[in-house]
């Protein structure tokens, strides 16, 4: 059962496992910031726009093989990721089929950021991982305040969904066009 520290979440067994990974553990607000300002999503934002949406954040340590999220569920926001890497993947029957993957300063559920979409893939984290979760409610009140932004990340947004898009086409074209095998008998 994952246990909460503040505004971290750890999804590792223990503490000791954690720090033994030599990552990093307590993040200031100025390693969050210097993040944030990395993140192509973000690009040209304002250090007061990328504050607010550091103070609201909650970050989540994911040991290799968990699932940030599942395929199907309904999202409440989206994730920067801090440190590891973070595959998208999609699955059928027993196998699994990888879409992507992210890393360092990449944001992976961006959709979730704007509505409550649900989720096309799944996320798994393929090494030790790090993400901050904004969650949608928080970010809405940035583009309140800031409505000038609001444009520009539609735009980004909007250009990372069809990306997206484009990729499960060409997934379904790839599945379509596989050879497809008899049963093995007893199966």
């Amino acid at each position: 059962m994952p246990r909460r520290s503040g505004n971290r979440k750890l999804l590792f067994d223990t503490i000791d496992e954690r720090r033994n990974e030599g990552d990093r553990w307590y993040m200031s607000l100025d390693n969050d910031l210097h993040l944030l300002s990395r993140v192509a999503l973000f690009d040209g934002f304002p250090p007061e726009q990328l504050r607010l949406i550091a103070f609201g954040t909650e970050r989540e340590l994911l040991r290799a093989g968990r699932e940030l999220f599942k395929q199907g569920d309904v999202s409440t926001g989206g994730y920067v990721i801090a440190g590891g890497q973070i595959d998208q993947v999609i699955y059928r029957g027993n196998r699994e089929v990888l879409l992507d993957s992210r890393f360092e300063s990449q944001v992976i559920g961006e959709l979730g950021l704007i509505t409550a979409a649900v989720r096309t893939a799944s996320a798994v984290a393929r090494t030790n991982s790090e993400v901050m979760f904004i969650p949608r409610m928080l970010f809405h009140r940035m583009l309140n305040a800031y409505p000038e932004t609001a444009a520009i990340l539609h735009q980004r947004i909007s250009r990372s969904v069809l990306e997206m898009l484009g990729q499960l086409e060409r997934l379904h074209e790839t599945i379509q066009s596989a050879p497809k095998f008899p049963p093995k008998p007893g199966y």
